[in-house]
């Protein structure tokens, strides 16, 4: 149940449905397949599709995803551990009534032996990976779409879009919009006109000290 076995599987599904080349789409996991297809059959794909995947295995991934397998022996823990930290806390507590049915939809799945095996399998797939350094072989034109503006992580961003040499300041908002054609948002972009309000930097051993400062 390896990651590469997955990109196999879509190359035998488009040889059976004698397909030449595809645009392809894949969300979450299944944007990593999709990527590593990208990677390896170059030659089968047309455009690219990604909603809210990454393209390695942090070490902040990878432990959530260790304590997905230790609650996989108790389907209403494998809920609490999976499903509550996709969502952000606004929705979740602004939509609780439909959390609260899907959580009943989803408890007899939670619940089956063989779905929690599986789910620990496909967990298991994903460490390790790491696709980050050739991302820049992909030629395919490609989509990616993020529930988090990339605008919030300009620095991460632009070195998974392989730029080592990164602007300062708000200058970096201009260069991501630049590479990608998005615009900058309007309040990220108002803060190029904005003063400084703070320039004082304290170290962690003095934060003490600087807080009780600041309140005399």
């Amino acid at each position: 149940y390896e990651q590469d076995l997955q990109v196999e599987l879509v190359l035998a599904l488009l040889d059976h449905l004698n397909v030449k080349q595809a645009n392809i789409m894949g969300y979450s996991y299944g944007g990593k397949i999709a990527l590593q297809f990208a990677l390896k059959y170059p030659h089968r794909l047309d455009r690219l599709l990604l909603f809210n995947t990454t393209a390695g295995t942090s070490p902040w991934l990878r432990d959530i995803g260790e304590s997905w397998n230790k609650a996989a022996y108790d389907g209403d823990a494998f809920y609490l551990a999976t499903i509550p930290i996709i969502y952000s806390p606004d929705f979740y507590t602004r939509e609780n009534a439909w959390m609260e049915r899907r959580r009943v939809a989803l408890t007899p799945l939670f619940h089956d032996r063989a779905f929690l095996e599986g789910m620990v399998r496909l967990t298991n797939s994903g460490v390790g990976y790491d696709i980050r350094e050739e991302l820049p072989r992909i030629e395919a034109p490609t989509l990616v779409v993020s529930t988090a503006s990339p605008f919030k992580f300009c620095d991460s961003v632009l070195g998974a879009l392989g730029v080592a040499d990164l602007a300062e300041g708000t200058a970096i908002l201009d260069q991501l919009s630049e590479l990608t054609g998005v615009p900058v948002p309007a309040p990220l972009a108002a803060l190029k006109n904005k003063t400084p309000r703070f320039d004082q930097t304290v170290t962690k051993e003095h934060m003490v000290d600087q807080v009780l400062e600041m309140l005399k």
